[in-house]
């Protein structure tokens, strides 16, 4: 599980500096540098606030940093038939979220 990549990837999708979001959340760049490089894992409060910023249930973004390595070779194939359509699940809502922002 790698909730570092996934909340690196959000960040690269929206074009927002490292430092501008480690302020908009209250926490420093550098602890946002940490998070992202999977030196340190934030606290639950922290990840809602991150999970809040994307405009994001916190179920999602746990989703989104689930690696094949995480999944026991007994449970690939149910993960494997689920990730597409979860994907598509969650990028649906996004887009829908992203459009009531507007």
């Amino acid at each position: 599980m790698d909730l570092g990549k996934a909340i690196y990837r959000l960040r690269k999708e929206k074009n927002i500096k490292q430092g501008k979001f480690a302020t908009d959340i209250g926490i420093s760049q550098s602890f946002a540098s940490q998070i992202e490089n999977g030196r340190k894992i934030p606290e639950l409060k922290t990840l809602e606030k991150i999970s809040d910023y994307f405009n994001m249930p916190l179920p999602f973004l746990t989703w989104m940093s689930i690696e094949v390595s995480d999944i026991s070779d007994e449970k690939q194939h149910a993960y494997q038939m689920l990730k597409s359509s979860v994907d598509a699940l969650i990028q649906d809502v996004r887009e829908l979220r992203d459009k009531q922002l507007k």
